[in-house]
């Protein structure tokens, strides 16, 4: 009996000693795991960081809303972990801060071979901020553009018929109100979100005054809990060119860290219900739909409904 519980003890160490050289050598998965996760952080903050700096080198300002920087990322604004967004605030006009969860801590001494300029980003395990100054090269730069007169809405929180839903945010500046042809007469009201989901075709999801890259608007939708999606439909106006708009969408998996296309370049034309199937259903607690006006001579962007089918 002793012998079998010798061998039983000997065979524990050494089954504990390849675990633990294991582990030296591939190291601790959950080690790697928030590594990754806080270099994909990291990635984002960095991507947003030159967007701001774009942004004040055209506006001589920093942005109010990190949604006036840019709007053709909006993924890059959520935590690949929570899917929450993550925290900008302008704390002096020229210095900001980013702030996220991270998985890691890297305010530890430097490793052999590291500098101050190769180690990664300081910060600590848990809530954290990196702060980030505007170039002098940008500060004294006298490039600038005319500040535009209407700039991305910021999240909101809507009371639509779509009960589902917590929030929409438009990547470009939006009208309101009563939509005119060149003759003065009203032809449609300008109503974001609520259009979107109305029945009345006069009334209209969005209508974008200065769609980004030309004639691109996104629409990031926020579900209350994750949902399963089974086809979304769109209706577009104002272009009576064929096949003048195509449209996207993607959906936001619960744990997951990038999206997965649901519908890829659906082309249709003005005034026709384009309704497509997903390729996934999901559950999704976000979704990204997203169209192009392919001719650019037109200066609006008219997205008239956007509707969404829940699998069961």
């Amino acid at each position: 009996m002793r012998k079998y519980y010798l061998f039983f003890l000997i065979l524990t160490v050494l089954v504990g000693l390849v675990v633990v050289e294991v582990f030296m050598m591939v190291g601790n998965p959950i080690q790697i795991r928030g590594e990754q996760l806080d270099g994909i952080r990291i990635k984002a903050f960095l991507q947003i960081r030159s967007d701001v700096e774009a942004y004040y080198l055209n506006y001589k300002r920093l942005p109010k809303y990190l949604y006036y920087a840019f709007s053709d990322n909006l993924n890059l604004m959520n935590d690949p972990e929570t899917g929450k967004n993550y925290t900008y605030l302008a704390v002096s006009p020229s210095r900001y801060e980013l702030c996220a969860t991270f998985s890691t801590n890297t305010n530890v001494p430097l490793k052999s071979g590291q500098n101050i300029y190769t180690r990664p980003p300081v910060h600590t395990a848990g809530s954290d901020c990196i702060f980030y100054t505007i170039p002098d090269y940008i500060l004294q730069s006298t490039n600038t553009y005319v500040v535009p007169t209407v700039e991305p809405t910021p999240p909101l929180v809507i009371s639509t018929s779509d009960d589902r839903i917590q929030s929409i945010t438009s990547s470009s500046g939006l009208q309101k109100g009563d939509i005119k042809d060149k003759n003065g007469v009203i032809i449609g009201k300008a109503n974001f979100p609520d259009g979107f989901f109305s029945n009345d075709q006069k009334e209209w999801g969005a209508v974008s005054l200065k769609p980004s890259y030309g004639n691109f608007l996104r629409m990031e939708i926020v579900f209350k809990t994750p949902q399963k999606i089974k086809s979304i439909t769109n209706v577009f106006t104002n272009c009576s060119i064929s096949n003048c708009f195509h449209w996207d969408a993607s959906g936001m998996g619960v744990d997951a860290i990038s999206g997965t296309p649901l519908v890829n370049s659906e082309y249709v034309g003005e005034n026709i219900s384009s309704t497509k199937q997903t390729s996934s259903i999901g559950p999704f607690k976000k979704l990204y739909v997203e169209v192009n006006q392919d001719y650019h001579v037109f200066a609006v962007l008219y997205w008239k409904k956007l509707q969404i089918e829940y699998a069961q």
